[in-house]
């Protein structure tokens, strides 16, 4: 069950007037909160005024000695009794205001309580020691949630820090839950209103909660002159919700059966109104709300027998509980998010709006045998217990799982659940990975990158025998069963520096494995201090770590500079930082979603043997709180978790194979599944489509894992394709395979018409058994193409001499056809060539490959752009650029019929470039009918002819010259070459 609090508006309350500043308060922020505890350290709470709270206790130890001092005393800068409250200020919940206090602390009251009528406050003075000063046992129950409200003022606060405990304790006065505030270390500018809350008691035998009031020294040294001032303490009740699904961490597999059962408790009026809203992973409603009316019951407020109890017993306003089902219209498999709002029907104010996070998988999501993906859990079974996580992790496409496994000599019971878990994940063919961190060292933020204690200072092969004990009963009872061990968190890189590492870590292992088990040790390693190739190294994996989130670029370039080793490199996977301008719900989720997979794509094209999320729970269930991941800290779904086992499920242990030209020119990787199957990630800048034949039983699955079938044209698939990235599945891998293998010796030629220019194809037989068929190269007319249709037209602005050429090869032999090619009128730069295969294998194929030749040997860059003028004028920008050592001159016509021809003369052209305009009347004319503009570029004195076709658009774009400018490098390998046009590089 998921216990949510509720979520209220933040608003910037008016100043109150009321000689009752917490009945104020209440009126202020609703109907809802009622009043449990309230002190103003005035006459009412020291009866007799001996300036100390009634009933209020104080912690002395040897930590907390007598002498730091707690009084009561006039608040002389806080106004009147009956002047304005504090409201609310508009800094950050929990947190003070950061403008450092410049007035000094104030001077105890001469007489105890001070004087009568003027406000008061609980002064803390430290006198460089810790003090904790506590509430009376305060009457609480379960099915409220509470807020807390107090004003706090820190003065000369240099080392020590302040912070609020709340304990929730039983009858017997047993403490069984704890809740903590931020800790205060920044001394304030007056007084900041602190809120903390809501805490909502999760045991039921909870009636009571002490607040702890703590001033805590620094470890070297305390403040002598700090003082605390804590005034207008108020605690109040507020209704709860809670919502349940009927899945132990809100995964279905069934769209059909999710069932959400909402349970109200406190509300103080009996039939408000409750609004279901299904959003999904954009926050965007889907779907019909669903309105339904709470028949309330009245709670039982039964008094305890427990004499302790004092305050708060005169506060039991009843209150009203239901329990309501609905079942949100969901019919796909995604994410979502499920908000409940509760308006009074009597005010129509939205009272409370909590939502929780649930996943809808697709259970017969293709698994690849073998994977090397995997989850690292810092906090073992926080926040979802074993039970919980051996049945979600075999539905993750989950290989690999990294576990603290250290438990006390004395807590064999641990040692029992770890070593059960670890054979239950075994069951399911996912490996543990035993973690061994320093057990002496104190527990770390999972979220953080704070440099935990290193355990490399732990493990000092020197003398041995002072640590084996910490770790010798985890390893008689563990590594028997636990074949893989890291030392060391993920980001515990410190093994770095020392001498003799090989020899150090061979000692370590033969200590902690003295049994000789056939065990797998590695450790972390930063990506800057890559291993050198070629030793022989006593560790079997290396965990890369970098001090933050890598991009998916960040990580492609750390993992090619750093050199091939034979030990197995694991990679991190984590949401990136995003970019702050971007607001927009939609476009940040789909940023970080196709960010997420590339990362993800990157190691796997790179070899990475282990690619791990170091913690799964670092989302946050509220989307306002902006922190994303697989799974969210309460243990539910995450906005990733279905693109993470979509990738996890399709491409573990899957081959990197290569890229294919695809006439829309979409970014893809194929990869070729341990199953045989051949597989494709794709995506698109622009909303797109891409039609050629990929195979007979190819399918499309999101990243959400909702599988379609493509549509088909004339023998082809016709695969929808925009920014988010999907998967084609059953691809036929000879046609993959010879696509890629494509290719033609000359990519750039001379822009010189009416020569033939030598060039050859290549190709190879890839379907495993002897072939023949006909070739077809043509170049499509591109000019006159219609978005989405596959163009069959040849340009006439090309002649080249293969049509329907014969071939034929045994198996694995490669094909050389030489042909010519002869530019006439032919347009200057990249041009997309299209080569038609028939081919007879197992059976009768017929397909396309893309490949890109350039016009022109890459000394001369071009850039034309038009743009309408507010006078109507059209005005064509024409941006020259010559990489060429001898400036050359040119001669410039623009056509654009039926308008006269236009000239234009270029002089001693250099690398600093040149900009020629020409301008036309009645601009929209020429937009609106499509106007096909030619611009001719002749080289003077010179055989070169630079020939650009364009249509007139309003707007213009200006030239980026540094884009593809090494294109034309004779000497560059084919296959980079032709990926590097694939890919619009």
């Amino acid at each position: 069950m998921t216990r949510l609090p509720i979520a209220f508006l933040l608003l910037l309350l008016a100043p109150l007037f009321a000689a009752d500043p917490h009945a104020a308060r209440a009126e202020s922020l609703g109907s809802e909160f009622v009043e449990v505890f309230q002190c103003q350290f005035d006459e009412a709470s020291d009866v007799n005024y001996d300036a100390w709270p009634d009933r209020w206790t104080r912690t002395y130890d040897e930590q907390r000695p007598h002498y730091s001092r707690v009084a009561i005393e006039d608040d002389l800068a806080a106004p009147p009794t009956d002047a304005p409250v504090d409201a609310p200020v508009e800094t950050p919940v929990e947190t003070p205001a950061e403008t450092p206090a410049e007035t000094p602390a104030e001077t105890p009251a001469e007489t105890p309580g001070g004087a009568a009528g003027v406000p008061k406050r609980l002064v803390i003075r430290p006198d460089g020691a810790s003090v904790r000063v506590s509430t009376p046992p305060i009457y609480v129950l379960p099915k409220f949630s509470y807020r807390i409200f107090f004003g706090l003022k820190i003065e000369g606060l240099e080392h020590s820090s302040v912070r609020v405990r709340c304990e929730f304790r039983d009858s017997n006065d047993e403490v069984l839950q704890v809740e903590e505030s931020t800790v205060f270390t920044e001394n304030t500018n007056g007084y900041a209103q602190v809120e903390l809350g809501e805490f909502q008691p999760t045991h039921r035998s909870v009636n009571r909660m002490v607040m702890h009031f703590d001033v805590e020294r620094g470890e070297q040294q305390g403040d002598l002159d700090a003082a605390v001032s804590i005034r207008n303490l108020w605690l109040a009740r507020l209704p709860s919700i809670s919502i349940r699904t009927g899945s132990r961490y809100n995964v279905y597999t069934d769209p059909s059966n999710v069932v959400v059962t909402c349970t109200l408790s406190g509300i103080l009026e009996k039939n408000p109104q409750i609004r279901f809203q299904l959003l999904d992973a954009t926050n965007k409603e889907i779907g019909e709300e669903g309105v339904v009316r709470l028949e309330g019951q009245v709670i039982s407020e039964e008094t305890h027998e427990a004499m302790t109890i004092v305050d708060g017993m005169g506060n039991n306003q009843r209150g009203y509980e239901g329990t309501i089902e609905w079942r949100p219209p969901i019919h796909d498999y995604g994410f979502y998010r499920l908000r409940v709002q509760m308006v009074s029907s009597e005010t129509n104010r939205t009272l409370s709006e909590p939502s929780v996070t649930l996943a809808v998988v697709r259970e017969d999501l293709q698994r690849s045998l073998g994977g090397e993906f995997g989850w690292s859990l810092p906090m073992a079974d926080v926040p979802l217990s074993f039970d919980q996580l051996q049945e979600l992790l075999p539905r993750m496409g989950v290989g690999f799982v990294k576990l603290p496994v250290w438990f006390g000599v004395d807590n064999d019971a641990r040692g029992e659940e770890i070593l059960r878990f670890a054979e239950l994940l075994g069951a399911n063919e996912i490996a543990t990975v035993g973690v061994l961190t320093d057990p002496t060292a104190p527990s770390i933020d999972p979220n953080s990158y704070e440099d935990a204690n290193p355990i490399k200072d732990l493990l000092t092969p020197e003398d041995p025998d002072v640590w084996m004990p910490l770790f010798e009963h985890v390893m008689t009872k563990l590594s028997l069963r636990i074949r893989w061990w890291q030392i060391g968190g993920d980001h515990d890189t410190n093994f770095y520096g020392f001498r003799d590492l090989n020899e150090r870590i061979g000692v370590i292992r033969q200590n902690l494995f003295r049994f000789g088990q056939d065990v797998r040790l590695g450790f972390a390693w930063r990506w800057e201090h890559a291993q050198e190739p070629g030793k022989d190294m006593t560790w079997d994996f290396e965990q890369m770590a970098s001090n933050e989130a890598l991009t998916a670029e960040e990580l492609r370039t750390r993992m090619d500079a750093a050199p091939k080793t034979d030990v197995p490199r694991w990679v991190l996977i984590e949401p990136a930082p995003e970019d702050p301008a971007i607001t927009d719900d939609y476009e940040k989720h789909l940023l970080r979603v196709r960010e997420f997979v590339e990362q993800i794509i990157a190691a796997k094209i790179r070899g990475a043997e282990g690619i791990f999320i170091p913690n799964p729970f670092m989302g946050h269930p509220d989307p306002r709180e902006n922190r994303v991941g697989v799974m969210n800290e309460d243990g539910t779904p995450g906005e990733l978790l279905l693109p993470w086992r979509t990738c996890a499920r399709l491409l573990g242990g899957a081959e990197y194979v290569g890229q294919i030209a695809l006439p829309s020119q979409s970014n893809n990787w194929l990869f070729k599944r341990s199953d045989g199957t051949m597989l494709m990630c794709i995506w698109n800048a622009e909303e797109s489509s891409e039609s050629l034949y990929l195979g007979e039983d190819v399918r499309v699955i999101d990243v959400w894992g909702r599988e379609m079938l493509p549509e088909e044209e004339r023998g082809r698939q016709i695969i929808g394709v925009n920014r988010m990235p999907r998967f084609v599945i059953g691809l036929n891998e000879g046609v993959a395979r010879m696509r890629m293998a494509t290719r033609f010796e000359k990519l750039m030629l001379p822009s010189i018409s009416g020569i033939e220019i030598e060039n050859t194809l290549t190709t190879k037989n890839t379907f495993g058994q002897g072939v023949g068929g006909t070739v077809r190269v043509f170049v499509p007319d591109m000019l006159h193409a219609v978005p989405g249709k596959p163009v069959e037209d040849a340009s006439k602005e090309w002649r080249l001499s293969i049509d329907r050429a014969e071939i034929k090869s045994a198996n694995g032999g490669e094909f050389r056809l030489p042909f010519t090619t002869t530019l006439v009128d032919a347009a200057y730069g990249e041009q997309p060539v299209r080569v038609d295969y028939e081919i007879n294998a197992d059976r009768h194929y017929k397909f396309s490959a893309w490949r890109r030749l350039h016009v022109g040997l890459g000394q001369i860059k071009i850039h034309i752009g038009t743009e309408l003028q507010r006078d109507g004028r059209l005005v064509v920008h024409q941006w020259m650029r010559s990489l060429d050592e001898t400036p050359a001159d040119f001669r410039c016509q623009l056509y654009a019929p039926p308008r006269r021809r236009k000239r234009n003369q270029v002089y001693q052209l250099g690398p600093e470039g040149d900009e020629k305009t020409y301008t036309y009347s009645n601009g929209q004319e020429m937009i609106d009918n499509q106007t096909e503009m030619k611009l001719m570029i002749e080289e003077i004195n010179g055989p070169r002819v630079l020939i650009h076709r364009f249509i007139a658009t309003r707007d213009l774009v200006e030239p980026d010259f540094n884009l593809g400018e090494l294109l034309g490098e004779q000497e560059a390998d084919d296959d980079e070459a032709n990926a590097s046009l694939v890919q619009g590089r």
